[in-house]
């Protein structure tokens, strides 16, 4: 069943889905909807095409068992009839010698046929219960093998159904991973990164570059009351953090200053030697 899913793709494919994913986003999405749409109707019609194997073979197989059966019932029918047959000759040539010999032979014959006709009597009902054994042991056995099949039948079903389950939400869950990274990508800004990102732009053998944004900090306060703690607040945030910077760059780490300005971004250069620097307007 698991030659009906895509396959991996090449190099320049994977290359043409990144582009689509970036530039059109919602073909990308439907694309890969209808993938998995074509994906899961494939599936389904071989799941079909090979039940109906199955039950095609369980039908044959039935038919051979019936068929045996009938040919053992007209076996039976044909043994009986020639037994009669002969049985019958015999009574009348019995007969023709009972009637020619009447007097002398009158209570010989009658014992004799008396005799007959209990053994064919008993020989008929051992035939009759014998054949009636076999065609019970054909039906049990029988029986006994339909429901194994269809034991088996419904088990392959339940196997196959549930390894279908377990594709379809492979490849769901699959897509729908690969559209949110896309959309976060998308939606990605200089300053809010995931983290595939920040992975991607970290050199293992470097140790990775503090960023610091330099704007004027915004502070909430009750003009109506005076600007009495205001100073002190701006004060303690620009010596706050240019604490934590010299003990940063101190420790030999690399720090690089952006400025956000009117919705532009200014980059300056990385420092590793102890400075001090305005953070605060």
């Amino acid at each position: 069943m698991t030659k009906a899913l895509p396959g991996k793709k090449g190099f320049w494919s994977n290359i043409g889905d990144a582009c689509k994913s970036i530039f059109m986003p919602e073909k990308y999405r439907q694309d890969r909807i209808l993938e998995t749409g074509i994906v899961t109707a494939t599936i389904n019609s071989e799941t079909a095409i090979e039940n109906a194997n199955k039950q095609r073979e369980l039908q044959q197989k039935i038919t051979i068992v019936q068929n045996l059966q009938h040919q053992a019932s007209l076996d039976i029918t044909k043994e009986q009839g020639d037994l009669n047959r002969g049985l019958q000759k015999y009574l009348a040539e019995m007969n023709i010698a009972f009637q020619a010999h009447e007097g002398t032979l009158n209570r010989e014959l009658q014992d004799k046929l008396a005799r007959l006709n209990r053994d064919f009597q008993a020989n008929e009902g051992k035939l009759n219960r014998e054949h009636s054994a076999q065609i019970e042991v054909l039906r049990a056995e029988l029986q006994k093998f339909c429901i194994a099949e269809q034991r088996q039948l419904q088990l392959e079903l339940k196997q196959l159904d549930a390894l279908l389950a377990r594709e379809i939400a492979q490849v769901n869950r699959e897509t729908a991973i690969a559209a949110i990274v896309k959309q976060k990508n998308l939606e990605n800004s200089p300053i809010l990164v995931t983290a595939e990102n920040i992975i991607a732009n970290i050199n293992p053998e470097d140790t990775p570059t503090l960023r610091v944004f330099l704007s004027p900090p915004v502070l909430t306060h009750d003009p109506a009351k005076g600007n009495q703690n205001f100073p002190v607040s701006e004060e303690f945030l620009s010596n706050y953090l240019r604490t934590f910077l010299d003990k940063y760059i101190s420790d030999g780490r690399p720090v690089q200053f952006m400025a956000v300005l009117g919705g532009l971004m200014f980059f300056g250069k990385r420092r590793r030697r102890k400075t001090y620097l305005p953070v605060c307007a």
